[in-house]
């Protein structure tokens, strides 16, 4: 059979590109900076948003300047916390994480789910109750 050297060729490439693959899995430290970074930006964006407009321009501003600095310094605790929070599920060729943060009764509960492949993450599903 002179197919067989051709054969075993091809089946250690495949086994090597999968295998490859399974590696680049993002770890739970890569996966805590990525969401630290993006769960940062998301309430810096929008924590000062649910605030009545009454209140004015001042308040608003003062209450965006106050966000960020406490969200810049708090970010290593706000690494911890997703850490703490994360579910990771491998599969072969990616991993699915979920994160609940739910602080107590009177903040809301956010729930994120993200894919994780080749080292690169895709938030899929942001939820807040």
């Amino acid at each position: 059979m002179k197919y067989t050297p051709v054969l075993v060729g091809i089946g250690s490439f495949i086994l090597f590109v999968l295998g490859g693959m399974m590696i680049t899995n993002p770890s739970l430290d890569d996966y805590q900076h990525f969401a630290t970074r993006r769960l940062t930006e998301y309430l810096k964006e929008n924590t000062c948003r649910q605030l009545p407009q009454d209140l004015g321009a001042f308040v608003l501003q003062h209450c965006q300047t106050v966000t960020k600095t406490m969200l810049d310094l708090g970010q290593p605790q706000l690494k911890e916390l997703i850490g703490s929070t994360t579910q990771k599920h491998d599969f072969l060729f990616f991993s699915i994480y979920e994160t609940t943060i739910d602080l107590n009764s009177s903040l809301p509960t956010y729930e994120f789910e993200t894919l994780a492949v080749l080292q690169t993450f895709y938030l899929y599903s942001i939820e807040e109750n």
